[in-house]
């Protein structure tokens, strides 16, 4: 009995996870000017940040819940979105934040110096994935060195690199599946 009464349990955890993933909806974000479009959820906006230099963007919540959760420790911001005039080969190799051994790249964060990214590579773009842990700093806890998870997609092609950063709040797995799966360049 007791057996039958935990699997009742997991199967009813399971179908509450799986239904949430489900129930998330997709919108095309494209930037005719970069000449890319990728998907994001149907409740993040992208904007572009004059201020910073050129081609640099903000993916934002716009659903009340996801901007208070993103609003004490990760600046109300989703990514940071930046567009770069350089193939990803070359702007990886000139990154002080990469480095290659052999067909691999390397970067660090908080605990390693030696953290192996993860190649992708799709039909007209090639790029990597990482996860790091980071700082953050909350507004009203203060910093902490090693709380954030921050994850980063650099991808492109020969001419052209577009680097996603999350600012320490990890991206739900569909969310980083469907972003990558999604882009292309025009």
């Amino acid at each position: 009995m007791k057996k039958q009464i935990k699997l009742i349990i997991l199967f009813c955890g399971l179908s509450v996870v799986m239904m949430g993933q489900a129930d998330l909806d997709y919108k095309l974000y494209r930037d005719t000017l970069n000449g890319i479009k990728f998907e994001i959820p149907e409740k993040w906006e992208i904007q572009k940040l004059e201020s910073l230099a050129d081609n640099t963007y903000i993916c934002i919540p716009t659903d009340p819940l996801e901007i208070e959760e993103y609003r004490e420790c990760f600046d109300t911001i989703v990514f940071r979105c930046m567009i770069y005039e350089k193939g990803v080969e070359e702007f990886l190799t000139e990154s002080d934040f990469y480095e290659r051994v052999g067909d691999d790249y390397y970067t660090s964060d908080r605990f390693t110096d030696m953290l192996k990214t993860t190649p992708i590579n799709k039909k007209n773009y090639l790029g990597i994935y990482h996860l790091n842990v980071c700082g953050i700093s909350c507004e009203e806890t203060g910093f902490y060195a090693a709380a954030g998870e921050c994850e980063t997609v650099v991808i492109g092609n020969l001419i052209k690199t577009v680097s996603i950063s999350t600012e320490g709040k990890a991206f739900d797995s569909e969310v980083l599946k469907n972003l990558i799966d999604s882009f292309e360049m025009e």
